[in-house]
């Protein structure tokens, strides 16, 4: 789903084996909340950006609909 980064090693990134792992809905919930929380006091714009990313992840697997 994602571009692997140059750090991680081997054939998966940690963000695909969450997906594999189940409920990838409420692991976007959850980071969309964690990143609004925090971006006035750490991540500034950058946490917006993040909180954006999951938010269209989330929305694409509502407009996908259930598996």
């Amino acid at each position: 789903m994602k571009k692997q980064p140059k750090y991680y090693e081997g054939d998966i990134t940690p963000f695909d084996l969450i997906i594999s792992m189940g409920d990838f809905e409420a692991f976007c919930r959850a980071n969309i909340i964690k990143y609004i929380f925090r971006y006035r006091r750490k991540g500034g714009l950058e946490d917006l950006h993040k909180a954006r990313d999951y938010l269209q992840n989330l929305i694409s697997i509502v407009e996908e609909g259930p598996a």
